[in-house]
């Protein structure tokens, strides 16, 4: 995305179904506009990885996993009703100032049959 003004901090919500076998992370890049191939994406913080002032509490552990811990599904279906959806929320601040980013979602499961689900994704970049 190219932004009209310069960005310091990205947030990223959508609603997921995401049943206990499977997961989902994001990640970022900023100021890349080269192919895809040659983009480097850096995970966001993650659940755990805050300090109570919201700062990151160390950028090596950044897993790319939500702000905060939301439990997963328990039951598996292959078209989940609305209430299974989630809201998941990704964010990062103190970033130096960027015109364009890129997010990069990674959703897995080790069950083929039950897969996670994306919905209502919105990318929000803060000055």
């Amino acid at each position: 995305m190219a932004l009209e003004n310069p960005a310091s901090a990205i947030q990223i919500f959508c609603d997921a179904y995401i049943p206990e076998t499977a997961d989902i992370r994001a990640f970022y890049a900023l100021n890349q506009d080269g192919p895809v191939d040659d983009v480097i994406f850096v995970p966001f913080p993650g659940f755990g990885n805050f300090q109570p002032n919201g700062s990151i509490a160390s950028q090596g552990s950044s897993n790319g996993s939500s702000d905060l811990f939301v439990p997963k599904v328990d039951v598996f279906t292959p078209k989940p009703n609305l209430s299974m959806f989630r809201e998941f929320k990704f964010s990062v601040d103190s970033l130096p100032t960027f015109k364009s980013f890129r997010i990069k979602l990674i959703a897995t499961s080790t069950n083929q049959a039950t897969v996670p689900m994306i919905r209502n994704f919105r990318a929000i970049s803060l000055a």
